[in-house]
């Protein structure tokens, strides 16, 4: 028989039948089908799932391919995505790869232990993608009704102060970054990129972008407002910032010695379609 069920105020029709038993149906047993089916059907609803979801096969869909799923769908930059990537391939997916959605979702043990123990000696920004990822396509598998829930919000994560371990850093010297830029032992050399990046700290991005025009009062000020793309294509908004915003940085007398006489436009011009 055709039964009406009612959650969250909408009504909702699912088909019941009579059962037959030893050859004889039993009239009546699907209504009580129907009523059996209610106080579910109000828990997937209230859970935010989808009206009579198959959680014990959605449940099982590959966690890795829903993983790098996910990070292709993040509003993000593609340099953000490809550290995402980069984290989960590398510390999650040899872990959390081939198993199933529901595997993950209710293992805050394992989780627990990948982030806090085995991934201890990364930087926190590194152990936060790896969180960001997990818990994020598992909250999807939510929203899409393969999953009712998960168990891993609530992770914390302790700073261990790794990002900021500067202890080993030697700076080079001016040889060592000539040798960069000019090349050496069959080495292309990086160019005024390197001298761009030495003389005014520019992520290598934004030295690439640089133009000659972003030079200003005599060449004592190099305005920094963009940085090239992967694929040196074109340019997009400085890290962190909108298009159109900026920061202004004092040039060295020696690197605008450097600059003055090359000729306008990139100062690190790429080839055929390639701007930058």
């Amino acid at each position: 028989m055709d039964a009406a069920l009612r959650a969250d105020g909408k009504q909702r029709e699912r088909s019941f039948k009579d059962e037959v038993r030893n050859g004889r149906t039993v009239y009546g047993s699907g209504r009580k089908l129907a009523q059996d089916a209610q106080p579910k059907l109000t828990v997937d609803k209230r859970a935010g799932d989808k009206t009579f979801a198959d959680y014990t096969t959605a449940g099982k869909a590959n966690f890795g391919e829903a993983a790098e799923a996910h990070i292709s769908h993040l509003p993000v930059s593609d340099r953000s995505r490809d550290s995402y990537l980069s984290a989960y391939r590398t510390h999650v997916r040899p872990v959390y790869g081939d198993s199933a959605i529901a595997r993950v979702a209710n293992d805050r043990d394992g989780v627990l232990d990948l982030l806090t123990v085995v991934m201890k000696d990364m930087s926190i920004s590194v152990r936060r993608i790896a969180r960001m990822v997990i818990t994020g396509t598992c909250g999807e598998a939510v929203k899409a009704g393969k999953i009712r829930e998960h168990r891993l919000g609530g992770i914390e994560l302790a700073d261990n102060g790794t990002k900021h371990d500067r202890t080993d850093f030697v700076f080079p010297s001016h040889a060592q970054v000539r040798f960069v830029a000019d090349g050496g032992k069959g080495a292309l050399g990086a160019g005024i990129c390197v001298w761009l990046m030495r003389g005014c700290g520019l992520r290598i991005e934004e030295a690439l972008a640089v133009e000659k025009k972003d030079f200003r009062d005599d060449g004592t000020i190099l305005r920094v407002c963009q940085q090239a793309t992967r694929d040196g294509k074109e340019t997009g908004p400085l890290k962190k910032r909108k298009r159109g915003e900026f920061r202004d940085i004092p040039v060295p007398t020696w690197l605008w010695d450097m600059v003055k006489d090359l000729a306008d436009g990139p100062l690190m011009p790429g080839n055929g379609d390639r701007a930058y």
